[in-house]
């Protein structure tokens, strides 16, 4: 088994980093050790932030994995790195994750739209370094790569906490709650310039598919009132 890895500073040269399946190098027989070192290294790092992710998240099953975003080549992970930290060596300090899902939403009407949008599946930033803006540094950059707006963007099952971190620095308001997990707020529906989440077809359907959320600290969640705390819709720690 392969306990040597790479240093995260000899992995990742900038502060935010991006990765893809593409970006991920071959490893069989016949691989280089640099190439077999490279995929190891990468392996280690992503399956441990991932790992954490999960555990401060409480959830049951890990979000991000290394095998995961091979599997999808329309997944895009974006790492943060600390370079000072691990005595010099790098440490990744944050992690957002986000791809491609075919979705089944309906706005506010009730008018189910079919789209294949690019969503948040994963965020989270280590808790020593949670309170210090690096969650909207990593969330702009994610922005400005993908030439996106946070409206275009679906969240899967996002948490209160993650909600109030969109209203406040996006002002990302006016929340439906979709019965497939996901999230989206009023404009993505409005607008006119969703790029890759322009909804591909309308279908009329029941009002009954929807919840509504105004992202509001006292706003009622999944129908319920706001001192509902137990929430297994989860999460993001930033």
């Amino acid at each position: 088994m392969n306990t040597s890895f790479l240093p995260v500073n000899d992995l990742f040269k900038n502060r935010i980093s991006k990765i893809t399946a593409a970006d991920i190098p071959e490893c069989g027989r016949y691989t280089d050790e640099k190439s077999r070192l490279t995929f190891f290294s990468l392996e280690e790092i992503i399956n441990s932030i991932g790992k954490r992710s999960t555990e401060a998240q409480g959830l049951k099953r890990v979000i991000t994995t290394f095998d995961k975003l091979r599997l999808f080549p329309n997944h895009i992970l974006y790492l943060l790195k600390d370079e000072n930290g691990n005595g010099g060596t790098g440490e990744i300090i944050g992690l957002l994750k986000v791809g491609e899902k075919k979705l089944y939403l309906y706005d506010r009407q009730g008018k189910l739209k079919i789209a294949t949008p690019m969503c948040v599946l994963d965020f989270y930033v280590i808790e020593s370094r949670q309170g210090a803006g690096l969650g909207k540094m990593l969330f702009d950059h994610m922005l400005e790569d993908l030439k996106l707006t946070p409206y275009e963007l679906p969240i899967d099952g996002p948490s209160v906490k993650m909600l109030g971190f969109l209203k406040h620095h996006y002002n990302y308001t006016k929340i439906i709650k979709q019965s497939n997990n996901f999230a989206v707020c009023d404009q993505f529906f409005e607008s006119e310039n969703v790029g890759s989440s322009k909804p591909e077809q309308q279908i009329e359907a029941p009002h009954s598919y929807t919840h509504y959320w105004q992202s509001e600290a006292g706003s009622v969640i999944q129908g319920g009132s706001s001192s509902s705390s137990n929430l297994s819709y989860k999460r993001y720690l930033y």
